[in-house]
C-alpha cells in the first residue's frame, strides 16, 4: 500500500509539473516598447528588427508592439517607467540612465574622445559580460531593469558633434552667450565655464527648439542632421566632438517583467540582442558616413582637427577625475575599464585613482 501510495504521489507531481509547463508554453507574454526616434531612422529600424526577431524565435510566445518617437512615453521618462513596470521594454539612451545609475556616467565624460574601435569593444563587454558596458547593465539591476541588448550608435569620429544657427562653434570659447543642449551631465559644467547655458531637450524637440531659437546648438550625430531633418533649421554642423557621451541604445526590460518568462524566452531576448549588435556595429558608422556627406552639401561642415579637439579635451579635463569620483566607485571603475581598450588602442588615456 506504501508503495502504491508513494507510485500516486510521484505520477501526480509529474502531472502538475508537466500542466504547469504546458501553460507556460501557452501562454503569450506582450510587450509594449518605447523609444524616443522617428520610425525612419536607423536606430529605430534596427529597434523594430530586435522586437521582430523576438517575436519569430520565439514563436509567437512574445508579442511586442513598438510606439516610436515618445509616442507611449517621453525619453527623459523613460527610465521611471522601465523601472516602475509601466512599459515592460525600451530603448533609452546611456545617458539617460546615467542619473539613477551613475556606472553609465563613466563610460565617456565630456571631454573623453572614442574612436570606432573603442565603440565597438565596449559594446562586445556587454556580450562577453565582462568590462564596461557588463558593469553597468549589472548595475542596471539594481534600479530593476534587466538590460538585454547594448546597440551602439556607430557615431564616433567626424560622425558625431554640434550643430546650429549663427556662429559656427568650433572651439570652447565660442560657447560664450550661446543656448546649448547638453548630453550627460558634465558637458553643462563646462558649458558654463565658456558663458555657454545649457537647455535640455529631448531628442523629439531638436527641430522646433533650433526652428524657433529655444537653442542655439544641440549636440547630435549625422544621421539626425537628415533622418530628423536638422538641416532644414541649422546653418553648421561641427564634427570629431569628444562630446562626452558616445550614444548607445540600451535595450531594458523591467526586471520583475523579465523574471516571470520562461528561461527560455529570456535568452531569446539576449540571441535577438546580441544578432542586432553585430549588425549595427557592422553598418552603423557607415550609413552615419553617408548622412554625413549629405549633410555637407546642405550646411556649412567642419571637422575638428586634432589641435581643435584637445583645446576641448583640456577644457574638460579639471572637471573629469572630480566628476567621476562623485558618482562613485562602480563609476570609477567602468570609466578605469574604458580606458584600459583606450591604452590598447592607442588612444590619450587617464586613470583615475580610486
Amino acid at each position: 500500500m506504501k508503495k502504491l501510495w508513494g507510485i500516486s504521489v510521484a505520477i501526480g507531481a509529474m502531472v502538475a509539473f508537466l500542466l504547469a509547463g504546458s501553460a507556460h508554453a501557452g501562454k503569450v507574454y506582450k510587450m509594449r516598447y518605447s523609444h524616443g526616434l522617428p520610425p525612419q531612422h536607423y536606430m529605430a529600424q534596427i529597434q523594430a528588427k530586435w522586437a521582430k526577431l523576438v517575436e519569430e524565435k520565439s514563436g509567437g510566445r512574445i508579442k511586442i508592439e513598438v510606439y516610436p518617437g515618445g509616442t507611449l512615453v517621453n525619453d527623459k521618462h523613460l527610465f521611471e517607467a522601465l523601472s516602475t513596470g509601466s512599459v515592460e521594454v525600451g530603448g533609452i539612451y546611456n545617458f539617460y540612465l546615467e542619473p539613477n545609475v551613475p556606472e553609465f556616467a563613466g563610460l565617456a565624460p565630456f571631454g573623453v574622445a572614442w574612436n570606432h574601435d573603442v565603440n565597438v569593444a565596449v559594446s562586445e563587454s556587454f556580450a562577453k559580460k565582462k568590462g564596461p558596458a557588463w558593469e553597468c547593465a549589472k548595475a542596471a539591476e539594481k534600479k530593476n531593469l534587466k538590460v538585454v541588448a547594448w546597440l551602439p550608435w556607430g557615431e564616433a569620429g567626424p560622425r558625431h558633434g554640434m550643430a546650429g544657427t549663427g556662429k559656427q562653434i568650433i572651439l570652447p570659447e565660442d560657447m560664450k552667450g550661446r543656448k546649448i543642449r547638453p548630453l550627460g551631465s558634465l558637458a553643462p559644467k563646462v558649458y558654463k565655464v565658456y558663458g555657454g547655458r545649457p537647455v535640455y531637450l529631448s531628442g523629439a524637440e531638436l527641430y522646433t527648439a533650433l526652428q524657433r531659437g529655444t537653442v542655439d546648438a544641440v549636440l547630435i550625430c549625422a544621421a539626425h542632421m537628415i533622418q530628423r531633418k536638422l538641416v532644414e533649421v541649422t546653418d553648421w554642423y561641427t564634427g570629431n566632438f569628444p562630446w562626452g557621451t558616445y550614444v548607445s541604445t540600451i535595450i531594458c526590460v523591467n526586471r520583475d517583467f523579465y523574471n516571470e518568462l520562461p528561461p527560455d524566452l529570456q535568452r531569446i531576448l539576449f540571441e535577438a540582442g546580441e544578432e542586432c549588435r553585430k549588425e549595427i556595429n557592422e553598418t552603423g558608422y557607415l550609413l552615419l558616413n553617408k548622412f554625413l556627406e549629405q549633410t555637407r552639401k546642405l550646411v556649412k561642415v567642419h571637422i575638428l582637427t586634432r589641435e581643435e579637439q584637445a583645446k576641448w579635451t583640456n577644457a574638460a579635463a579639471p572637471f573629469v577625475v572630480e566628476f567621476v569620483k562623485s558618482k562613485g566607485p562602480g563609476c570609477v571603475r567602468v570609466y578605469n575599464e574604458v580606458q584600459k581598450i583606450m591604452k590598447e588602442f592607442g588612444l590619450p588615456y587617464h586613470f583615475v585613482q580610486k
